[in-house]
């Protein structure tokens, strides 16, 4: 998937964060030039563990060729901001576009966790498993992609909200609104 550049796919993981972590905690997205490097803050409960997370959100363009280097260079990501963390935050969320194999993510969250500072690493593979489970953040992301209102659908009917009761829904799904009320 073409997440765009890496202000964007620190938008959209803060995005995806906020909605997959509703109820258990509070995020708040960094914007430059204040952050510091740092992409947002979440305090709460995080994969079973509660603490305070620094999240920090790695755009790597998408090269199977140069796989290798990628994993080494995130290596160097996580143990930079494992070291830049002074601010209290108890654990680093690093999440990243890239596709890891289970090994090379564990090898990143060794080595930040290593470098003095609890990390867990989210890979590619969730974080499309994210904009699966959570499509009204990935139709604002993805507006064209082609399964998107089969996903709103089912995600909706399982929200038990009432589209004809809940008019304020309707702008923010675009076209979508119209689909589902037909």
């Amino acid at each position: 998937r073409n997440f765009g550049d890496g202000t964007r796919f620190q938008r959209l993981v803060n995005d995806l964060l906020r909605a997959h972590l509703a109820g258990r905690g509070r995020i708040v997205p960094f914007e430059k030039p204040q952050d510091g490097g740092f992409d947002g803050h979440f305090d709460g409960d995080f994969q079973g563990v509660r603490g305070q997370f620094r999240i920090q959100a790695t755009f790597q363009a998408p090269s199977p060729e140069q796989h290798k280097k990628q994993v080494a260079n995130l290596t160097e990501k996580v143990v930079e901001e494992a070291h830049r963390l002074k601010t209290g935050e108890s654990h680093l969320l690093f999440v990243t576009n890239a596709d890891l194999r289970e090994s090379e993510w564990k090898e990143l969250q060794d080595a930040g966790t290593e470098a003095g500072i609890p990390t867990i690493v989210m890979p590619g593979a969730e974080v499309e498993g994210l904009l699966r489970d959570y499509p009204h953040v990935a139709a604002k992301y993805f507006p064209d992609a082609v399964c998107s209102f089969v996903d709103i659908e089912t995600w909706l009917a399982g929200t038990g909200l009432d589209l004809e009761s809940e008019p304020p829904l309707a702008p923010r799904l675009g076209s979508f609104a119209g689909k589902l009320l037909a």
